[in-house]
């Protein structure tokens, strides 16, 4: 059964679906912190480089949320509405019953234990709403931040996946590091 309205609280925040509504400050926050981004979301960041392209990547993204293929959601501040971070379930593997978690967040609202709440519900979210018994974080060492959450939010570190990653405008790959939990 697909999962049309998704809105779990965490605090004075919400994991939500995106809507149309939702695409100008979408749009904002990716371009104001297009730097912080484009070495790990680099994807993203080319899908929503102006307005219309935003409204075209919320209508994609639903399009899969609706058939269970990826849950690309959106951390919204309550008291002013701005969508200030995502948090996607993608790579979803139905026979294997996991997939992989990534997200990002607005350097004005990093260090503040936000992503480290919005995983632990996401991945609740996952096992209890999608069925998947195990989810996997993908973090290059370097990235700090990213690998504090994975470890803070139980995902153990599994290996090390040798030259998987070539970040944009680089020529050479780099490892990542794979961190797992299972349910």
């Amino acid at each position: 059964m697909p999962l049309k309205n998704i809105n779990i609280n965490i605090g004075d925040f919400a994991i939500v679906n995106l809507k149309q509504k939702d695409a100008i400050s979408l749009s904002e926050m990716l371009l104001v912190n297009k730097v912080r981004f484009q070495r790990y979301f680099p994807k993203t960041l080319e899908e929503n480089l102006n307005l219309e392209m935003t409204k075209l990547y919320i209508d994609t993204k639903n399009a899969l949320l609706l058939s269970n293929k990826e849950y690309t959601l959106g951390i919204k501040d309550i008291k002013n509405e701005k969508i200030i971070g995502l948090v996607i379930i993608k790579n979803i593997d139905n026979n294997k019953k996991n997939a992989e978690v990534a997200y990002s967040i607005d350097s004005d609202y990093g260090n503040k234990g936000l992503m480290t709440k919005a995983v632990n519900e996401i991945s609740k979210f996952a096992h209890k709403k999608v069925n998947l018994k195990s989810l996997f974080i993908l973090a290059h060492k370097t990235n700090l931040a990213s690998v504090k959450v994975a470890k803070k939010t139980g995902f153990v570190w599994k290996k090390t996946e040798l030259k998987s990653y070539i970040p944009k405008n680089e020529l050479v790959a780099i490892d990542m590091e794979m961190f797992v939990k299972e349910f």
